[in-house]
């Protein structure tokens, strides 16, 4: 039995690039690039990709400096440079991802109207 499971958590190096497939249907796809620490010396740049009504999710929300955590399968490329040279290439294909950071508090959307936004500094004032 074959497994390919990949699975990291970094942050991202520019806001991702979303294109659509030419054609009857198109398909969106989004390219972006995680930095993640080694836990002794220096960064890996991982390049990643995702298709379809993920990927326009990713291009919407992901934003560059944001740490993202990723699951999905690595995928090798092969293919020639403008000198006719092979090249290689590993990405990974996203098949999951969350957040791992809250939106910064200017980004949050207000209290609805009748309800009281909650604080940490409130902390002292709830009854239980």
């Amino acid at each position: 039995m074959a497994m390919n499971n990949w699975s990291g958590i970094g942050r991202l190096t520019r806001d991702p690039e979303m294109r659509y497939t030419s054609g009857s249907e198109p398909l969106a796809i989004t390219r972006f690039t995680i930095a993640i620490d080694r836990p002794k010396d220096g960064t890996d740049f991982i390049r990643c990709f995702a298709f379809g009504r993920q990927a326009e999710v990713m291009a919407n929300h992901f934003h560059k400096g944001e740490k993202v955590g990723l699951v999905g399968r690595l995928q090798s490329n092969t293919y020639k440079d403008k000198d006719g040279n092979n090249k290689y290439s590993l990405e990974v294909k996203v098949e999951g991802f969350d957040f791992c950071e809250p939106k910064a508090k200017k980004e949050q959307s207000p209290a609805p109207e009748g309800f009281t936004e909650y604080t940490d500094d409130d902390e002292d004032d709830v009854p239980f």
